[in-house]
């Protein structure tokens, strides 16, 4: 059987490849997309109160797949459930790095995120 991460890392090699086989757009929504052979994917960032998970999702024709970034158990580190997991989440991180890369999309938008509230919370003049 082949594993998640070995798919997503063989996207990520095919991300960082020159010249690249897997090759990322913005799509309609918010999110990245590419094709490859006959599979469509979309690459997105899911936001809740647990945080931000990556998902990317594997279509061809009336087939559907989506894989979702484990969830992460730490509260100041990050922890996963098993090993496996812990691989899996690295690897969806590198690969939505890769891909955001390929359009100069900024890849942390956390970062800005709380760059922008800092601003707005602590540094604003009213």
């Amino acid at each position: 059987m082949i594993t998640d991460a070995y798919t997503v890392q063989f996207l990520l090699e095919g991300t960082v490849a020159s010249p690249p086989r897997v090759v990322w757009r913005e799509s309609a929504g918010a999110g990245l997309a590419a094709h490859a052979g006959e599979v469509d994917m979309d690459l997105t960032q899911n936001h809740d109160r647990t945080g931000t998970r990556i998902r990317l999702s594997l279509r061809q024709g009336a087939d559907t797949f989506s894989l979702h970034e484990p969830l992460n158990r730490g509260w100041l580190n990050r922890r996963y459930a098993t090993e496996d997991e812990e691989l899996l989440a690295v690897l969806m991180t590198k690969l939505w790095r890769a891909a955001s890369a390929q359009l100069g999309v900024p890849a942390e938008p956390e970062a800005a995120r709380d760059r922008l509230y800092r601003q707005l919370l602590f540094e604003s003049s009213s």
